[in-house]
């Protein structure tokens, strides 16, 4: 079982230090606004199940009254993870407590955030780039491999990448388009 200790540090700085560190995480998290969140319950092992709704097919036929339509089956993905930990930390001694006009404390939890939304942000691209659902590559190739240094990324591919996310109904964020480039 992994524990954290703190010695040294007085209980309220540790705790202003990690939810200023929280804080200061949170809005420089990018690629984590595409994912969905999960709770994880204590004591339950470190490999969780769930299941995602699979998109309905469009109705594309007219309905006509007295008629009962097809209608569609529900489907589910099968979704598996498994919890890993990662973490960083910084050494103070318990002079910190008492030079309050060096502030190190809110420079170590501006760094320790900034490196946890890093870290976070890293962890959420590579999974996205390894497990996404819907990969669109430049000038229509087929995988990485059939990309040449001669294809670039036009408006047309812009154009499909916006079809495509319409059509399978993503969220808009904040209108910003993320890429991930991988070379």
């Amino acid at each position: 079982m992994i524990t954290t200790v703190s010695t040294g540090v007085s209980q309220t700085n540790r705790n202003i230090a990690r939810s200023s560190m929280l804080a200061y995480a949170k809005d420089r998290i990018v690629f984590g606004q595409y994912a969905k969140p999960f709770e994880i319950k204590s004591h339950e092992g470190d490999t969780y199940t769930w299941f995602r709704p699979q998109q309905l097919g469009v109705a594309i036929t007219s309905l006509e009254d007295g008629v009962t339509p097809g209608g569609a089956s529900m489907g589910f993905d099968k979704v598996t993870c498994s919890v890993s930990q990662y973490g960083n930390f910084m050494l103070y001694t318990d002079k910190v407590n008492t030079i309050p006009e060096v502030r190190l404390m809110d420079i170590g939890a501006k760094l320790l955030g900034e490196n946890m939304a890093l870290t976070l942000d890293v962890l959420h691209r590579n999974n996205l780039n390894t497990n996404a659902s819907t990969i669109i590559y430049a000038s229509n190739a087929a995988n990485t491999a059939a990309i040449t240094t001669s294809q670039v990324f036009s408006s047309n591919d812009l154009k499909r990448i916006r079809r495509k996310l319409t059509r399978n109904v993503a969220p808009r964020i904040r209108a910003v388009l993320a890429a991930l480039v991988s070379t």
